[in-house]
């Protein structure tokens, strides 16, 4: 048991390396293109990221959950799964080809038809090092599969930069998800020769797929569906309103989608092989599953009341004047992304350690089905109150799929939230604090920004230290075990 937590903490370690790098090279990113793009084109991005993340979604297949979640996994599992993997995306490529018409008049966007054509070649390469980094996740050598993971975020982002400021527009950002990609591929490839870990062979059969196919397709299926949920509001968008008004919205769900990604991705990505390690002893799951949910808490109801208290001084300073219009977007974002925070893949990959992919996937479609009608009739209205909405759906559901969890586990939803609503008050009350500090009423922005985030930070972790100091040692200890 010590040495599984040992690679816990490990992997939680790289992660969080990795997720650091990734703080500060995709915000960068962002600056720079937000610089570089109009608003309109800011919008297509919305859209071509919507078809790069569909593609990411259907080559898995579930086949990740499957090599990781498998005890007995053989050789001919993997070259079976390969092979399919890539005659998968093939079909997948021409299909999106052929309907970049289709797409581009759907959004009233005639330009959008090259940028999807362009972008549909990713389908070709993003199956081929699947088995790769699922191999690396599965004996949690997170260290390896980061360290190749940050080579390619400073190679695809860097690229986006150079043609964004070479005035290729949108399309800088797919050529730089295409060279990303591609480099991954080769360096795993590589490793994996070089080391002698697994390399594909010429041998498939259709029986060694089936297996993963059945567990898996409910996980492919979950996550396409997702997927398609938590982009249908930005689909309506650029079908109802228009591409520039897409642009605005794109740009602060980008900031809170990579806020919330930041605070949950180490612990959450490791939660699935660590959960399902000790999924027969159900007490300790449950205590496992809550004491993940604390953490997300501590560090995630501060952060998200805050950042939305600063948006104000933050928004305009860092991205200019000119996405003012955006920050009533990240105020109101800020609720659904400490939502998103708490439920961002632990509830799944939970139910996952128990063969339920198929209850994720029935909770998905409704909650698609739901999550669809609701922003299509209050975008009638406007933008504000469907994003009120869209943050009040993803609350009901985390319950609903919290409670499922339950009804497998025993886990208590009174004992989880008696657990983190401590945090939740310590944060409101931080808010409070900075917002009505006398600190506005300096000259510069960037000390009243400033002075507002030390004002936050010292308050939290004082009303921290008085009322849960045994817990902020704990977290400690876990963060100096992680150094």
């Amino acid at each position: 048991m010590n040495n599984l937590k040992n690679k816990a903490i490990s992997s939680v370690k790289w992660h969080s390396i990795f997720t650091l790098i990734n703080t500060i090279i995709k915000p960068v990113t962002l600056i720079f293109l937000a610089r570089f793009l109009t608003t309109r084109e800011f919008g297509f991005l919305s859209i071509i990221s919507i078809i790069i993340g569909f593609s990411k979604h259907i080559a898995k297949m579930g086949f990740s959950h499957g090599i990781i979640k498998e005890d007995n996994l053989e050789n001919e599992d993997l070259h079976s799964i390969f092979w399919f993997d890539q005659f998968l995306g093939i079909i997948l490529f021409l299909l999106i080809f052929s309907s970049a018409g289709i797409i581009a008049s759907f959004f009233n966007e005639p330009e959008i038809a090259f940028l999807v054509r362009v972008a549909s070649f990713v389908f070709l390469f993003q199956p081929v090092d699947l088995i790769f980094r699922a191999l690396l996740e599965k004996n949690l050598k997170y260290k390896l599969l980061k360290g190749v993971s940050t080579f390619n975020l400073f190679a695809s982002n860097l690229s986006k930069i150079i043609f964004a400021a070479l005035g290729y527009g949108a399309l800088s950002y797919v050529i730089g998800n295409l060279i990303g990609i591609l480099l991954l591929t080769v360096i795993l490839f590589y490793l994996f020769y070089r080391d002698g870990l697994w390399l594909p062979k010429l041998y498939f059969s259709f029986s060694r797929v089936k297996p993963y196919l059945k567990f898996g397709i409910f996980i492919s299926a979950k996550s396409i569906l997702h997927n398609f949920s938590k982009r249908f509001d930005e689909i309506l968008i650029g079908r109802l309103i228009g591409s520039e008004s897409l642009g605005l919205y794109y740009f602060a769900k980008n900031i809170i989608t990579r806020l919330y990604k930041l605070l949950s991705d180490p612990i959450s990505r490791v939660s699935f092989p660590l959960l399902s390690k000790i999924k027969s002893d159900k007490a300790k799951f449950n205590r496992v599953y809550i004491r993940i949910t604390v953490y997300l808490a501590i560090i995630g109801f501060p952060a998200f009341i805050g950042f939305a208290i600063v948006s104000p001084l933050a928004v305009p300073f860092v991205f200019g004047e000119e996405w003012n219009e955006a920050i009533i977007y990240v105020v109101i974002l800020s609720i659904w992304g400490i939502i998103k925070m708490l439920e961002h893949g632990i509830i799944s990959r939970a139910l996952y350690c128990y063969d339920r992919s198929d209850y994720v996937f029935y909770i998905s479609f409704a909650d698609l089905l739901v999550r669809s009608v609701v922003i299509y009739f209050s975008l009638q209205h406007s933008i504000i109150l469907m994003m009120m909405l869209f943050a009040l759906v993803e609350f009901i559901k985390y319950i609903f799929t919290f409670k499922v969890l339950s009804n497998i586990t025993g886990i208590s939803l009174k004992k989880l939230a008696g657990s983190i609503y401590y945090y939740f008050i310590f944060a409101i009350l931080m808010g409070l604090v900075v917002a009505i500090f006398p600190i506005y009423i300096t000259i510069e922005p960037f000390y009243n920004l400033i002075l507002s985030i030390i004002v936050g930070v010292v308050f939290y972790f004082a009303v921290f230290y008085i009322f849960k100091k045994n817990k902020l040692i704990e977290v400690y200890s876990l963060l100096k075990d992680m150094v």
